[in-house]
């Protein structure tokens, strides 16, 4: 499917009213109105080229895809997705900065989350400030210019900025869950209790390291992979998906990457409730 942005407006009827109808006879610019009393009237400040605007293709492409086979039809599905674009708050004006979305998110123990985000290679917001539109030009950030990233990385508060060590904190996210592609095929162990690495690592990496043992170099990070994920892939294709929580917790969450001083910081919270008592 693809979506785009516009503008809805109540100036006319939205259902009724076609190109027949255009022109000043119809929509005067800048009317001056008759409000009685015998004065001259008074003139309206309406630009009717604002009405049913279209004022840039914000246009997005997505697929939708069968519930998987795993998954059944009495499951909640919670998606849990990245929004916003690269840049400061001015750069990035009138959208937003990175941040999850939802970035505080409730679910049940029997609930499943759907982990996915879409990144780029390809924005530079304009960076001739004189094309630049209603921001400033330019894409402040980490990494390649013109590059979009996204990963999750456990942390333990969010007053903080560093993601915890697994090893060093084994009440984590990925011992408590079950973790698989959206076909159903497992991401790492199929069972709960011990730290799920390979999970770990694959949302770490947007995918690029699909398990612990890829992992290829020396010691203390020394493999290929950029260390601002400008080679990952940008967009975490099919997402991963989240089931069979085992504990009533609360995560924190965050994107390595998009912590720049000239950015905000793209963290979120995943809440773990026990099942609700029956209404």
């Amino acid at each position: 499917m693809r979506i785009r942005y516009n503008i809805s407006t109540d100036d006319y009827d939205p259902f009724y009213t076609d190109s027949s109808y255009d022109g000043d006879d119809f929509f005067p610019e800048n009317p001056t109105v008759d409000i009685g009393a015998n004065m001259i009237g008074l003139k309206l400040a309406i630009n009717t080229n604002q009405f049913g605007r279209t004022f840039q293709d914000r246009s997005h492409v997505f697929y939708i895809v069968q519930r998987p086979a795993q998954i059944s039809a009495s499951d909640t599905v919670y998606n849990l997705n990245v929004r916003g674009k690269r840049g400061n708050i001015v750069q990035t004006y009138p959208s937003m900065e990175y941040d999850f979305t939802p970035n505080r998110l409730h679910v049940e123990l029997a609930d499943v989350v759907h982990i996915q985000w879409t990144g780029s290679n390809t924005h530079d917001n304009n960076p001739d400030s004189d094309n630049a539109g209603d921001g400033q030009g330019g894409d402040a950030g980490e990494g390649t210019g013109g590059t979009d990233r996204a990963n999750f990385v456990q942390m333990r508060n969010l007053n903080e900025t560093y993601p915890i060590p697994l090893d060093k904190f084994p009440e984590n996210i990925f011992k408590n869950v079950l973790c698989n592609k959206l076909d159903g095929t497992p991401i790492g162990p199929a069972t709960t209790g011990a730290t799920n690495i390979d999970c770990a690592v694959y949302l770490a990496t947007s995918g690029y390291y699909r398990t612990a043992g890829s992992v290829v170099g020396t010691a203390n990070g020394g493999d290929d992979l950029s260390p601002t994920l400008d080679n990952a892939p940008p967009s975490l294709i099919g997402g991963v998906v989240l089931s069979g929580f085992v504990k009533a917790d609360t995560y924190n969450y965050m994107a390595s990457r998009n912590n720049n001083f000239s950015n905000r910081t793209q963290k979120g919270t995943l809440i773990v409730n026990p099942v609700a008592p029956p209404a």
